[in-house]
């Protein structure tokens, strides 16, 4: 597959999707590509996961991320998620490594009636 010059915009296109799969045959070329592209991008979804972590950790959280990219690139296949979908699951898994789940993302509770019976017990004890 001929790979362009063109720098793509989104994680999501078709054309990041073309590229991930000429990597995925071994173009280093469409590899470089990708990266180029979306390193930024990369690195504001780590950041954005781990909001108050220090800028070396969410660095590298995003390296770890293309690391994973490099090493697992091979198994794309668009059929089943996009490019963005997957990069995007590495990133979560990323940031897992550097905070745990629940620092992460912390559980809220949804019902009014549990946070009240939640106050209840708290003041029982």
């Amino acid at each position: 597959m001929k790979t362009t010059t063109k720098t793509t915009t989104s994680l999501y296109s078709v054309e990041t999707d073309a590229l991930a799969v000429a990597a995925a045959r071994g173009d280093n070329v469409a590899l470089a590509e990708l990266y180029a592209a979306h390193q930024e991008t990369v690195l504001a979804l780590v950041a954005a996961r781990l909001r108050g972590v220090a800028r070396a950790d969410i660095e590298d959280a995003a390296q770890d991320v293309w690391v994973d990219v490099c090493e697992q690139i091979w198994a794309f296949v668009p059929k089943y998620r996009s490019f963005g979908r997957w990069v995007e699951y590495l990133v979560k898994q990323a940031a897992e490594r550097i905070q745990p789940a629940a620092v992460v993302r912390p559980r809220r509770l949804a019902c009014p009636l549990r946070v009240a019976a939640v106050r209840m017990a708290v003041a029982a004890a």
